[in-house]
């Protein structure tokens, strides 16, 4: 293009400027060669302008009372347009309405376009119901399930979630945010990204295929924990996979819970085995006890085999006391049941230890007074007082060694009283706190587990029913106990023992 057409494209635009101003401009000239387009376009303006100048002048000769031959045909045509004109307003004021969802406008010009203009509008209108009472019925829905839900699209871009999600992910809108579900599901840059972890969506998106579970850990904002998923594919016009719909929950109580069951099972299984051996044990011991009674006061007293009889009566008669330990392990022991009080019965816990074992610890004691009475044998529960106490003074130093022993009252949920590693069906309810506090070197998260097992200890070999007796006591009284511990920490125990009903 040269500066020619340049020119003449820039008088045609101002030429039409001047027209709608209302003026008359001077005509464009169409010598020389400007190209077909530019010629076309100058003839078209120029005739427009000759219209409209012809116009008014009828319009000026009919002022003046001149009849000229031009005035109807001018006014046809100034009148016509002005029709169009007002009409093209109205039809884009009312596609405007319509547009932005207002379906109450309605034509009412041109015959059939105004029905068919209207028909479309109603049409809209249905459509636009039937669409808001369909997000109302997805949303009811979706908000409903109890699980998280999400759905992803293509780039794994989440484009949907409920409410479950962001309680159970931490996050606030991830639609909104434009969040990835391994954005928010693993905290991870990519899918699959961590140590080549398959991509549940990735596989639904390949397969075509639903798959209804798919168990995997997930750091979410709020904690770490294990996910049991489910993927469908939903399909597009083309066959292809276009989104993905998740479905999410928390497996981590349920797998916490499991292995619960599996050690209450499991120790169940033992104290019906340790139960049995133990009965028939002691049986066997009564008859080998009564053999030595019988035989003993018929030798002589100085003779050698009397002194052998005594020995074998000794460890005989350890050996039943061993049985009764396994019996109060698993709660079939016989016991004198009274009210105590727990707090005087601590401090005759504490009594109970050799002056050498205690020799540079310091012992205080936070015992609260007027305590509701707790049915149980006193003994049993001395002993297991003083069994944790023991355990207390052996994991400290001797000279910066402290131990604080504490009662309370406590009322325990059943939420709390699940949250316990040795729960057992304890009902909630009102409890009396026993707490022997510690400033030893504490323990690791394996030793803590296993403390209350039988036979299981950190010292030396034959040692480690002591807080396995205090576990068969507790369970005996419906009690339970809970451990409190870190590697350098120190170490606190906590007994419960259900009060006397009122």
């Amino acid at each position: 293009m040269d500066h020619g057409e340049i020119e003449r494209i820039d008088r045609i635009t101002r030429l039409l400027h001047e027209l709608l101003a209302g003026g008359n401009p001077e005509r464009i000239p169409l010598d020389g060669d400007p190209g077909d387009e530019i010629r076309q376009a100058g003839e078209a303006a120029n005739r427009l302008a000759d219209e409209l100048e012809r116009a008014a002048a009828a319009a000026a000769g009919l002022a003046e009372g001149q009849l000229g031959e031009e005035i109807p045909r001018s006014l046809s045509v100034i009148n016509g347009l002005k029709s169009v004109q007002s009409i093209l307003r109205h039809l884009n004021w009312l596609t405007a309405r319509v547009a932005g969802g207002d379906f109450r406008q309605r034509a009412d010009f041109m015959g059939d376009f105004s029905h068919s203009f209207n028909w479309m509008v109603e049409r809209l209108d249905a459509d636009q119901r039937v669409l808001r009472e369909l997000n109302r019925f997805l949303d009811t829905v979706t908000q409903a399930v109890p699980d998280a839900l999400l759905v992803v699209d293509r780039d794994y871009r989440i484009v949907l979630a409920n409410q479950s999600l962001l309680e159970l992910a931490g996050v606030a809108d991830p639609v909104a945010a434009g969040l990835h579900c391994y954005e928010v599901l693993r905290e991870m840059p990519a899918p699959g990204a961590e140590g080549g972890k398959a991509c549940l969506c990735a596989r639904v998106f390949a397969s075509k295929e639903p798959v209804r579970s798919w168990q995997v850990p997930c750091r979410l904002v709020t904690a770490e924990r294990v996910l049991d998923l489910a993927a469908s594919p939903v399909l597009a016009e083309d066959g292809e996979v276009g989104q993905v719909v998740l479905i999410c929950r928390d497996a981590s109580e349920r797998l916490k819970f499991e292995a619960r069951l599996f050690e209450t099972r499991k120790a169940q299984s033992l104290n019906v085995m340790a139960g049995s051996i133990a009965h028939h044990f002691n049986n066997l011991l009564t008859v080998v006890l009564g053999y030595q009674a019988m035989v003993l006061p018929a030798l002589p007293r100085e003779s050698k085999a009397a002194a052998q009889i005594e020995a074998a009566q000794r460890v005989a008669q350890q050996a039943a006391e061993l049985s009764a330990l396994m019996r109060t392990y698993v709660g079939q022991d016989r016991k004198k049941i009274e009210a105590l009080d727990l707090s005087a019965l601590v401090r005759e816990a504490a009594a109970l230890l050799e002056p050498a074992e205690c020799e540079g610890i310091e012992f205080r004691y936070r015992l609260a007074p007027g305590l509701p009475a707790v049915p149980g044998d006193a003994q049993q529960i001395r002993q297991a007082v003083a069994a944790v106490i023991r355990n207390s003074v052996e994991a400290v130093q001797p000279g910066t060694g402290i131990l604080d022993l504490a009662t309370e009252r406590r009322t325990c949920t059943l939420a709390e009283l699940r949250d316990l590693p040795l729960y057992e069906g304890q009902p909630a309810g009102d409890y009396v706190s026993v707490e022997v506090r510690d400033n030893g070197a504490g323990m690791d998260a394996e030793t803590a587990r296993r403390t209350f097992e039988p036979f299981f200890t950190t010292k030396f070999t034959g040692r480690g029913l002591g807080l396995a007796l205090v576990h068969g006591i507790l369970r005996g009284h419906k009690g339970i106990a809970s451990l409190e511990t870190a590697s350098g920490q120190g170490t606190t125990v906590r007994l419960l023992f259900p009060v006397s009903p009122a």
